[in-house]
């Protein structure tokens, strides 16, 4: 039955002693249609959710709820460290309980989503009476409540999805392929969230700006979101069936017994690799987020447009990205993963000059501009979580820590990135401030992920997975020999 969830592959075995290899008669079939929809949208409660907060929270806070910049920022920050916190705690039990019957990652995927389903239609959804008679501290440890439950289960629910992939197959194509559905449906979700906020914004009032007025417009749009995901769900508790611990372990080449080898979460925290594709992840975070929290108050603020923009700008930006998704896989195997990251950045750098110097006359010029940093973001974004899956290649024991901790370090660098500036705004004229974020945040970003990738580079220690499969893949008498000494040499310039 678990033989459905693999993608055809030798299996090699190594012995304690580090003696010859010899291949396992075990063959996997690649993942069933099925598998492959239902994996693609098990993020999609997350993704939705994830749309409007980092969309509309700020603007939500700020022009609805009328609260000052600090404390809108201050709100976010604790989504943020709580986030922080949660997803590496999630990681270490994930991968330290293997043996819960519903399945080691599917069960963190289930306790999350009930969490996130259960506070988010609090948090935007929050046109509630009783609130009326709250005092601003009162509505602070409110918001602040629900922030942190919805924060928990999102982290529970993004890292057992992304710690599953690398379980569910070992081929890179399958991989790559995964990742790209999954971003793509990330990209549906978040269209799907704009095109909902523009129908409630376009037939909500008379006025062309975003206030009080719009509280239940908001609302919908929350309970909205949170409904669709938890179909989505649904698809995917019932569409993937996770292996169980053993099944992983064979298919990894690991075994079961006394030659197979465990790497211990300790052991990344001793690989160079783990800290510069971690910088790198984090970089491509920063870049997508910055961009999108800040992009609804930049249209407003900087470039004077009507509310339904703050809709229609950021559908554009994620409408360009889901049609990248599809050159991606095609591009990564032509060029690489270090060429193909190049290239968003590349595209980030000119869309932040743009948009430093776009003339509010011209203001219409900005979707032509957004466009091609939804393509930027996405090659950026992509590519990092392509790098992840390099990184771990088959030492899918601790994945999950792995995924946990680089989300850490996401989740607090954009936490405090926007507390800085939010805290900054209050202080500056909020036209040309938010003119010159847009700029010069994800632009820095990109030029860190620049210097990264070319310490990445010349360090020689990174072999992408796909290059090593295909090495592996030679005909005749030298493949078996060629596969294991492949197979080794990546474990080990990994280490």
């Amino acid at each position: 039955v678990h033989g459905e969830l693999f993608s055809r592959e030798e299996i090699w075995m190594e012995s304690k002693d580090g003696g010859e290899r010899s291949m396992s008669p075990i063959t996997f079939r690649p993942l069933s249609g099925l598998t492959k929809v239902a994996y693609s949208v098990g993020h999609m409660l997350n993704d939705l959710t994830a749309a409007a907060w980092f969309s509309y929270l700020i603007l939500y806070f700020q022009k609805v709820k009328m609260f000052s910049a600090t404390n809108a920022g201050a709100l976010l920050l604790v989504g943020q460290v709580v986030d922080a916190a949660a997803t590496p705690t999630v990681g270490l039990l994930s991968d330290k309980f293997t043996h819960i019957p519903y399945g080691q990652r599917k069960a963190w995927h289930l306790f999350g989503s009930v969490l996130v389903a259960a506070s988010f239609p609090f948090i935007l959804g929050s046109d509630f009476k009783f609130l009326d008679g709250l005092t601003r501290v009162d509505e602070m440890l409110y918001f602040s409540l629900f922030i942190a439950l919805f924060q928990i289960g999102w982290a529970a629910t993004q890292v057992a999805h992304l710690s599953l992939l690398p379980e569910l197959t070992f081929n890179d194509g399958e991989r790559v392929l995964l990742n790209s559905t999954r971003y793509a449906v990330t990209i549906m979700a978040s269209v799907t969230v704009f095109l909902l906020a523009f129908g409630l914004l376009q037939f909500a009032s008379s006025s062309s700006t975003v206030g009080p007025s719009n509280s239940w417009n908001f609302a919908l749009l929350s309970y909205a979101a949170t409904g669709v995901g938890v179909c989505a769900v649904g698809l995917f508790h019932w569409g993937v069936l996770e292996p169980d611990h053993s099944s992983k372990r064979e298919a990894s080449g690991k075994g079961t017994g006394t030659d197979a080898v465990v790497v211990k979460w300790t052991a990344w925290f001793r690989r160079p690799l783990f800290y510069l594709i971690g910088f790198v992840y984090m970089c491509a975070r920063v870049v997508v987020n910055v961009s999108q929290v800040y992009l609804p108050l930049y249209l407003l603020d900087t470039l004077q447009m009507s509310k339904t923009n703050v809709a229609l700008a950021p559908l554009t930006v994620f409408l360009a990205g889901f049609a990248t998704t599809w050159v991606l896989k095609p591009l990564n195997k032509r060029v690489g993963r270090i060429t193909t990251l190049s290239a968003g950045i590349v595209l980030i750098l000119a869309t932040s000059f743009f948009l430093y110097t776009m003339p509010e006359s011209k203001s219409y010029w900005v979707y032509a501009v957004v466009a091609v940093q939804g393509c930027g973001c996405t090659v950026m974004l992509c590519t990092a979580l392509a790098l992840l899956s390099d990184l771990i290649g088959n030492d899918t024991e601790s994945s999950a820590f792995v995924y946990g901790s680089l989300s850490f370090l996401d989740k607090l660098s954009n936490g405090a990135a926007v507390m800085v500036i939010q805290y900054l705004s209050d202080s500056y004229n909020p036209a040309h401030f938010y003119r010159l974020i847009m700029a010069a945040v994800p632009g820095g970003a990109a030029i860190a992920t620049a210097m990264l990738l070319c310490v990445l580079a010349s360090s020689g220690h990174y072999v992408a997975y796909g290059d090593v499969e295909r090495a592996a893949d030679t005909d005749g008498e030298s493949s078996n020999k060629t596969r294991a000494l492949t197979s080794t040499l990546a474990r080990d310039l990994a280490r």
